[in-house]
């Protein structure tokens, strides 16, 4: 059997020892300085000139005095001496002088919790990459009477700064500011392989989609060679060629473009003028006049005619051209074409 115990090293009582409340009172002086240790600071290298009976001090180092070589050991002032007393990992501190709690980790006394604790998780096992962690199935962060923002902030303009969204801890989307100072949004399918949707300008605000705009539905149609259209009084557009038709929504031999789902559709036309009378396009739905498009051109020119239109499943839509308006489409659709856009459902 050994002479003290494990832990904190208090002197056992030998039997047939003499004078054994020495050895008790050396226990219970033990006892006092280590149980609910809080300490008047860890910053003092040298011992106070007046201490409180019991007071208790972390020894820094360069330690001098009555204290030279005693750096890093609880200090006790106890019955009018110093006695010293080795902490153990794990052992947490009160700094009075900091209104802190330490514990001793890795040879160093580092925050327990709150502000400064290199690691902290909350039902959760938090890490050197993840320090903070936590596991919930919410969180809240409210205000304090008013505002209330949350800051993400990176060392330098080629760091990130992002938000990482994550199915079964693989990633799928981030927003953030990601290798500069734009605001970017990429998604991926496997975590791996990340696709960049949208950038917006840090100094205009330009949206800038990556990837090109996507809608539910674009259509495109043009005509093949020089295609002349006279409403006289009045004759469809059909074009002959379609490069972007998704369910066949549009038939190249009749002109007739059949919404697949209901929605409000965006066209745009664009053509050549074949002189300068005024010029007049129908908007027929199933037939039925809905809109009329009137514009009087300068001659012969390049226009550009844009409209929306709300159509119902089913819903047959065509092009007209009215009383003697005369409409060219340049051959192969690299300037004269219809497209139509599907913005989403109404």
């Amino acid at each position: 059997m050994t002479d003290a115990s494990e832990n904190l090293r208090l002197p056992y009582i030998i039997s047939g020892q003499a004078q054994k409340h020495i050895t008790h009172n050396e226990a219970l002086q033990a006892l006092d300085a280590l149980v609910q240790l809080s300490v008047a600071s860890r910053s003092l290298a040298l011992p106070p000139s007046a201490p409180a009976p019991g007071s208790r001090y972390l020894v820094a180092s360069g330690a001098g005095g009555a204290w030279v070589g005693q750096a890093g050991r609880i200090a006790a002032f106890q019955a009018g001496a110093w006695l010293f007393y080795p902490p153990q990992p794990g052992w947490q501190a009160w700094i009075a002088d900091e209104a802190r709690l330490l514990v001793l980790a890795g040879g160093e006394w580092m925050p327990a919790v709150g502000s400064g604790a290199p690691v902290w998780g909350i039902n959760a096992a938090a890490d050197l990459d993840h320090r903070l962690a936590v596991a919930s199935p919410a969180s809240l962060f409210t205000h304090a009477g008013g505002d209330h923002r949350l800051t993400v902030d990176k060392a330098a303009p080629a760091r990130t700064a992002s938000l990482v969204l994550t199915s079964g801890h693989s990633g799928r989307a981030e927003l953030g500011l990601a290798g500069d100072d734009d605001l970017h949004v990429k998604v991926s399918a496997d975590g791996t392989t990340w696709r960049e949707a949208l950038r917006i300008d840090r100094a205009t605000g330009a949206v800038l989609p990556v990837q090109g705009l996507r809608f539910p539905g674009y259509w495109r149609f043009f005509s093949s060679t020089n295609l002349l259209v006279v409403g006289n009084p009045s004759a469809d557009v059909v074009l002959d060629t379609a490069s972007h038709n998704p369910g066949n929504a549009y038939n190249p031999q009749t002109g007739l473009f059949t919404a697949p789902s209901a929605g409000l559709y965006f066209v745009n036309i664009n053509f050549n003028t074949d002189g300068a009378n005024k010029c007049l396009f129908d908007v027929e739905v199933n037939g039925v006049p809905v809109t009329r498009v009137e514009f009087l051109p300068n001659g012969y020119s390049h226009l550009s005619k844009t409209f929306l239109v709300a159509l119902a499943e089913g819903e047959a839509f065509r092009l007209k051209v009215k009383e003697g308006c005369r409409v060219r489409f340049d051959g192969l659709g690299q300037n004269d074409n219809v497209v139509l856009l599907r913005l989403g459902n109404f």
